[in-house]
């Protein structure tokens, strides 16, 4: 998490990533959940199922109430908080972009509205949410890979049959931040630094430290390390002992037994924050 009044919420952009829990659920290492959350945001989409209102939603600067049956959808990168309104209680999920490859393929350039708010139409809509929470495995972060796609996509089919799409109108600094992100994630095996992936985009040194720090709460070598590190954790979770530690680390960008351990230590003691 930032230090800023916006943070980025890495966590939720680990690979293939799916939070569904209802507000005062409890999951397994978990503390009970609640609505109220600070500004941040995250390269996934999100969606708030409100079963009772009034909820303060704010989303890139727009306030609005969310009443009992109202949707509200936060799309990629769009800064948002909820406040703890009393009696408030809602479904709430997150679920990673590959979950939306279909859609964005299907759709380009749209999105789902932000808010949803007609009774007759959510009722359908809350049916489906109903029927995948009653056979969500509570493990943390773990669910079927195949069975959110089939899940999700029933669910995005019945908003698009209800309400249809919006035109993205998206600012400049947020395109420039999701360029970037996914350029470094292609290329995070490489001998990235601020200097090269500046010069990549037509940026000075300045303005792209200045937007990433501002988005991501952190400086661009701390989230390089991280996710770094995270890719390390994905392929040896995949190979196993058929490849040795360090092997991994250099082919995942680390230079050094040195370095590759003290970025695996700080991502271990910020996950654990």
């Amino acid at each position: 998490m930032g230090n800023g009044t916006n943070y980025y919420e890495k966590i939720a952009d680990i690979d293939r990533y799916c939070y569904f829990v209802r507000s005062g659920e409890t999951f397994r290492d978990e503390l009970k959940h609640e609505i109220a959350c600070l500004p941040h945001f995250h390269k996934n989409r999100e969606f708030l199922f409100c079963l009772q209102g009034p909820q303060e939603v704010i989303i890139s600067g727009q306030k609005i109430i969310a009443e009992s049956g109202d949707i509200i959808y936060v799309d990629d990168f769009e800064v948002h908080s909820y406040s703890n309104c009393k009696n408030a209680e809602a479904y709430m999920l997150v679920l990673s972009s590959c979950y939306f490859d279909l859609f964005d393929q299907c759709f380009v350039n749209q999105r789902l509205p932000r808010l949803m708010r007609n009774a007759d139409k959510n009722a359908r809509i809350f049916s489906i949410v109903e029927d995948w929470k009653n056979s969500y495995r509570k493990e943390k972060y773990v669910e079927d890979y195949y069975q959110i796609m089939v899940n999700g996509n029933r669910l995005f089919l019945a908003m698009m049959e209800e309400y249809g799409t919006q035109k993205r109108s998206d600012s400049l600094n947020k395109m420039n931040i999701i360029n970037i992100l996914n350029y470094i994630d292609a290329h995070y095996n490489e001998d990235l630094n601020v200097e090269t992936i500046a010069r990549h985009f037509g940026f000075t040194k300045q303005y792209f430290a200045r937007i990433f720090n501002a988005y991501l709460g952190e400086n661009f070598r701390s989230y390089l390390n991280d996710l770094r590190v995270n890719k390390f954790l994905q392929i040896r979770k995949r190979v196993g002992k058929q490849e040795t530690v360090m092997k991994i680390a250099l082919d995942c960008g680390f230079n050094s037994e040195a370095t590759f351990y003290r970025a695996y230590k700080n991502y271990l003691k910020n996950k654990n924050v």
